[in-house]
């Protein structure tokens, strides 16, 4: 889905950034880092972390899906408020990056831990809300590759539900 969204608008590396309101600290540190994919990174106390990235998460949604902290509606019909322009280098690669280096430390700790729980739960609402942009908004300012990655998207995800990444890390697909 992630990569669905993101070629809708060419695989650009600028875009429209998400909020820094309530950024965890650790990826602060990996934009002053420039953004150095392969080096690990640090995330610190994971049940800290779980408060500073749903923290996070909260304050970028729409008013149609807080219903409080932890708990976001999944209505049919959304207004996205530009969300879902927020792609390239600063847009949700970085939160996916976060829960990639959440994931690793989390199934570190163990599958089915609480830290493994919380991370899954932040990974199934991400996925939803980005399949959810690309399902119901144009992306792509209405260009024809975001039309076509739209239609695409609609096509294959039916198709693709259930089956495990082969890109992936192995824990991403428990």
């Amino acid at each position: 889905s992630f990569v669905v969204f993101e070629g809708a608008y060419g695989f650009a590396e600028k875009g429209k950034g998400l909020g820094a309101k309530n950024r965890p600290a650790c990826v602060h540190a990996f934009m002053k880092e420039h953004r150095r994919w392969g080096k690990p990174q640090d995330i610190g106390d994971l049940t800290v972390f779980n408060e500073e990235w749903w923290a996070w998460w909260g304050s970028l949604q729409p008013s149609g899906r807080t219903e409080g902290m932890f708990n976001f509606a999944r209505p049919k019909k959304l207004d996205w408020e530009g969300l879902e322009r927020c792609n390239g280098g600063t847009g949700f690669i970085l939160m996916l990056g976060s829960l990639l280096w959440w994931g690793e430390a989390a199934y570190a700790v163990g599958k089915g831990s609480e830290p493994w729980w919380n991370w899954r739960e932040a990974l199934i609402d991400f996925t939803w809300a980005i399949e959810h942009m690309i399902r119901t908004t144009e992306l792509g300012s209405g260009s024809s590759a975001g039309k076509a990655a739209n239609r695409k998207c609609s096509e294959g995800m039916e198709a693709a539900e259930g089956r495990k990444s082969k890109v992936l890390p192995q824990f991403m697909n428990s």
